[in-house]
Formats: structure tokens, C-alpha cells, sequence
């Protein structure tokens, strides 16, 4: 667990020894994001994997989640469902016709959950299990080139265009893959909300996220003499691209599942 914390203290700190390197043109913004979406998006088939995620809050404790994600990008589809702890075993998070539900098998009900909600009271959003739509919700106002950590990157600057935007202004470090390496969350007067860097590996010839860390910004507190910031650290493993049952994606799966 120790060598987890200096791995997520390493991935989030690589931004104090970022060296800008000079700027490059903002004109085929749309074209860039496209390629970002591209290289996280499954378009050709169906994504699933283990979610394990750890919540730390400073001076409260923490708390783990074991989640299997099934996604069916070409359609904007997934479906989060809880495996661990024991008394949330059942529930599920459905993005289905554009909406996200939340269903509790404890009640039997689905009650509606926005795509900017938060997800099991964590860093993570809703949003961030959902497919990228950078290019269709964001604008790129500046961009530079830096070097984050061992790799060479493109900072953008975005900002959004419509409202379902999770964020109103992000900042991204891109490496020359397209894989996002680090972002930054920002609220509509720019302040900091929240820290997120990312871990890959290569699966079938593509980047698959293994490793994903996220700091809030605004919930910090001192402990021991030190600033601690509630720290979101999610590990994905057993990822798999191979073609998933249409009934995972129906309400009707959550409620036989949850019986």
C-alpha cells in the first residue's frame, strides 16, 4: 500500500517539473479532440473490466468499491454494476437513450443520476465511465507543448461548449499517442476542483487505462502538520474487449441480477 501511495504521489507531482517548450497552433482543436475520443473510445466492439476503487478522506477514513463496467461506446451505453461492498451487491449505474439511472435492489426502484453527479461519493463522476465527447462538448482556446514527467506532451486549454459538459474548463496533457497522461478540472470562474493523472497498458495494439488517480482540490485538510486532499485511486484490471449480451444494457438485467 505504500508503494501504491508514492506511485500516486509521483503520477500527480510530475506537474512540478513541467518545462513548457513553446506553442503550437489551436486551429485544428476539433480534429485533435477527435483523435483523443478515438483513442479512448471502443468504437469497434465492447469494453469490460474490474473497477477497484479506494476513497481516502483526510481525518475520516476510507472506504473500497468493486465495480464491473460493461461499455458499448458506438451507443453511448454502460452499465456500472457494485460488486463489493456486500451491502451495495446489486446496484447498478445504467446510461441508457442518453440518461444515467441508478437502481437499488433493495427497493426495486431506478431513480435518475446525472452524468456530473459524483459516483459512490468519491472524486469520480458518473461521466467518467461514460464515452468521451471531448470533441463535441469542448472548445481548445490555448495550447503548448511540455514535457510531463518522461513524456512530451500537448497542454490544451478547453472550455465548454454546451451544458452536459462535465466540467466547465479542463486542461489536458496529451502525449503524442493521444493517451491523456494528467487533467485538470476547473469551474466555470476557474478554480481548481479536481486533479486526475492516468496509467495505460497496451492491450490488442491500443491504450487501455490500468490505473487512475484523482484528487479533490477542494476538499483538503491538515493532518499531522501536512495538507492531505481526499484522494480517489482506481485500479482496472481484467479488461476485455470481447463482444457483451445486449441484456446487459436494460433495466431488465439490473432487476432479475438483483432478485
Amino acid at each position: 500500500m505504500r508503494r501504491f501511495s508514492r506511485l500516486t504521489f509521483g503520477l500527480v507531482s510530475v506537474l512540478l517539473f513541467v518545462a513548457v517548450t513553446g506553442m503550437a497552433g489551436a486551429d485544428d482543436g476539433s480534429a485533435y479532440l477527435r483523435k483523443v475520443d478515438d483513442n479512448a473510445n471502443f468504437m469497434a466492439g465492447d469494453f469490460a473490466a474490474e473497477y477497484a476503487i479506494s476513497q481516502s478522506d483526510p481525518g475520516e477514513g476510507s472506504s473500497f468499491t468493486k465495480v464491473l463496467v460493461f461499455k458499448r461506446d458506438r451507443k453511448e451505453q454502460f452499465l456500472a454494476l457494485l460488486v463489493e461492498p456486500a451491502a451495495d451487491k446489486g446496484k447498478g449505474y445504467l446510461m441508457i437513450e442518453g440518461g444515467i439511472w441508478l437502481y437499488d435492489p433493495r427497493d426495486r426502484r431506478f431513480t435518475f443520476s446525472s452524468a456530473q453527479d459524483a459516483f459512490r461519493n468519491t472524486n469520480a463522476r458518473n461521466s467518467d465511465f461514460a464515452v468521451s465527447r471531448l470533441a463535441s462538448q469542448y472548445r481548445v482556446v490555448s495550447t503548448a507543448k511540455e514535457k510531463l514527467g518522461v513524456f512530451d506532451c500537448d497542454r490544451l486549454e478547453l472550455v465548454a461548449t454546451t451544458p452536459d459538459a462535465p466540467f466547465p474548463k479542463r486542461t489536458f496533457w496529451i502525449s503524442s499517442d493521444y493517451a491523456v497522461r494528467m487533467a485538470r478540472d476547473y469551474s466555470l470562474s476557474g478554480q481548481l476542483l479536481r486533479t486526475v493523472a492516468f496509467q495505460y497498458v497496451q492491450i490488442a495494439g491500443r491504450n487501455v487505462q490500468s490505473r487512475i488517480v484523482m484528487l479533490d482540490e477542494l476538499k483538503k485538510k491538515m493532518v499531522g502538520g501536512k495538507e492531505e486532499k481526499a484522494t480517489t485511486s482506481i485500479v482496472i484490471s481484467k479488461q476485455s474487449m470481447a463482444t457483451l449480451p445486449d441484456a446487459l444494457f436494460t433495466k431488465e438485467y439490473l432487476e432479475r441480477i438483483g432478485k
